[in-house]
């Protein structure tokens, strides 16, 4: 059966920027274009892109800013999103919100104003940075409490989520549980031969190399990492930590960190490598990943780890939680712990076999339950049932 809906994205920013967010858009939205399920992207204009683009296949159109404050960009996003969606109104069914401000005001908004258009939340973050606590906070809360009724559906991406949406009023049976995506490479970090292959080919000459991936931002216990690295290097002097990613505009404390890893005497065996654009020939080029984050939605740098294969140490938080099961596909420490986490690391260096095994199985996690295609196609089902809903569709 062809499928003949059409899909409306409402997001604050795309690529080319490029965070969690943005990137699982991205990749949901080229699985629906290859799908022929036509794909639109109302978005923010924040580094001079073009007004009008179709990236792979999917119309990108961004709302240009018309000042500099986060106020002005809300308001250039709302007034010339919704300008948008009332002229194109017919070149969408769906509108599929990324995070629950903007989006949703834009998507509840033009839902009201046609009939027969479904909207869809997904709510990225908890703990520290939840999306929901945040609707209690910032202006206009019941204002924006009164438009979260008029969405459909919910889309979690861990259990937290649920339980702060409910805590708000959201009805449970508005919410499904739906992860972040990933695609799966065929060779693996376990497979010695592969190993080989991608340290050659990045000039790695390395014993033993852990990473870290991510934006160098508070909640990923980077302070942490290092602390645990200088007690795991007194067991493990040839082991080397690859930082890879940069601190970006929010939280940032690469210069922190950096001159921590001075000041603990790091600089032999902890390389901070920047953004890298290839990141997964670093994933089967290491043999650890570490993740010690506090707050965490649902990572992708953790879900690439898994499907890459690589030994896993994780902070024990809910987002991580949902994709490590301790000692089955990965090791999860208490978050904050430094002896708990080195202990962890020095665990996996020690036993090749036992790192190997835990990165067989997070990849067949990775395969079951986490690749983007199986992603999208729970995405379509969801789209497709709410349309029937009126008989839409």
């Amino acid at each position: 059966m062809k499928l003949t809906f059409k899909v409306c994205m409402l997001i604050t920013k795309f690529y080319p920027v490029l965070g969690g967010v943005e990137y699982q858009a991205l990749k949901l939205a080229r699985c629906m274009v290859q799908r022929d399920i036509p794909v639109t992207v109302v978005t923010r204009n924040y580094n001079g892109s073009p007004t009008f683009e179709s990236i792979d296949g999917i119309q990108v159109y961004r709302t240009p800013l018309l000042g500099k404050s986060i106020s002005k960009a809300s308001i250039s996003y709302l007034s010339l999103g919704m300008a948008w969606l009332i002229q194109h109104h017919g070149s969408y069914d769906i509108l599929h919100c990324h995070q629950i401000t903007a989006p949703v005001t834009l998507g509840v908004l033009a839902k009201k104003l046609f009939k027969g258009k479904k909207v869809i939340a997904k709510v990225t973050s908890s703990g520290q940075l939840s999306e929901a606590a945040a609707i209690e906070r910032l202006p206009f809360s019941k204002l924006r409490k009164q438009l979260l009724r008029s969405v459909d559906t919910f889309v979690s991406i861990n259990p937290k989520i649920g339980e702060e949406l409910r805590y708000i009023g959201i009805n449970q049976e508005r919410i499904v549980n739906i992860p972040n995506g990933v695609d799966i490479p065929l060779e693996c970090a376990y497979q010695p031969i592969i190993k080989q292959k991608y340290r050659a080919l990045l000039g790695l000459d390395y014993q033993n190399i852990v990473l870290f991936v991510g934006r160098l931002c508070a909640e990923k216990n980077l302070d942490i990492l290092l602390h645990a690295w200088k007690q795991t290097t007194q067991k493990h002097p040839n082991a080397h930590l690859l930082i890879l990613g940069e601190g970006g505009a929010f939280r940032n404390v690469e210069a922190e960190i950096r001159q921590l890893a001075i000041d603990l005497q790091l600089s032999d065996t902890v390389h901070f490598l920047g953004r890298i654009n290839d990141v997964n020939s670093y994933l089967l080029a290491g043999d650890i990943f570490a993740l010690p984050s506090s707050t965490e939605g649902m990572s992708n740098a953790l879900l690439e780890a898994m499907a890459a294969g690589n030994g896993i140490v994780a902070s024990n938080i809910p987002g991580n939680a949902q994709l490590i099961s301790d000692g089955i596909n990965g090791l999860l420490v208490p978050p904050g712990g430094v002896a708990s986490l080195s202990l962890a690391l020095n665990r996996l260096l020690e036993n090749s076999a036992l790192t190997a095994t835990l990165g067989k199985a997070a990849k067949q996690s990775a395969i079951e339950n986490f690749s983007i295609d199986s992603v999208a196609d729970r995405y379509i089902k969801l789209y497709t049932e709410l349309l029937a809903v009126n008989g839409l569709w």
